[in-house]
């Protein structure tokens, strides 16, 4: 019986050994399918009022990414729902005003003002064109934007 169970034995080991020998990692393996060690979030951004962090990501390696947050009180990212993503506003395209109690921003390439303390927002801006670089000029009294590689300014903002 010993010997039946060192013959076997003899003839395992190696095949076992080997099966748990790890092959050295290479950046040539890890390149070949870089969703093995996951993603990172991109193109993050704070809400406008600062409480809550937007940034597209890829946990369930999906054909693209998703939009997710987390909040200030819950680090857990949750997948954003159709009207959060309608309604969330990229920090980096807000031009506030010097007294910060407005500002502009693009959005689906049209221009929004966005009083700060009662939260109206006006479209100042709706064109087929994509107005971009939104800024207050005149005292913020006005906004300027580019539009074709023309500045434009465009009519009084009521605060």
């Amino acid at each position: 019986m010993q010997k039946c169970f060192a013959v076997t034995l003899f003839f395992l080991l190696p095949i076992i050994s080997i099966a748990q020998k790890l092959d050295k990692l290479t950046v040539e393996k890890i390149m070949r399918d870089p969703k093995w060690i996951g993603t990172s979030p991109s193109n993050i951004y704070w809400s406008d009022d600062a409480k809550t962090l937007y940034f597209n990501w890829d946990p369930d390696i999906a054909p693209a990414d998703s939009l997710y947050f987390i909040t200030l009180s819950d680090h857990h990212p949750v997948k954003a729902s159709t009207g959060q993503k309608l309604n969330s506003i990229a920090g980096n395209t807000t031009v506030w005003n010097a007294n910060r109690t407005a500002y502009v921003y693009t959005k689906n390439g049209d221009i929004f003002f966005k009083d700060a303390k009662t939260g109206v927002i006006k479209r100042i801006v709706q064109t087929i064109e994509k107005e971009t670089d939104p800024v207050f000029s005149f005292n913020d009294k006005k906004n300027r934007l580019h539009q074709q590689l023309k500045f434009i300014c465009v009519g009084h903002c009521n605060r």
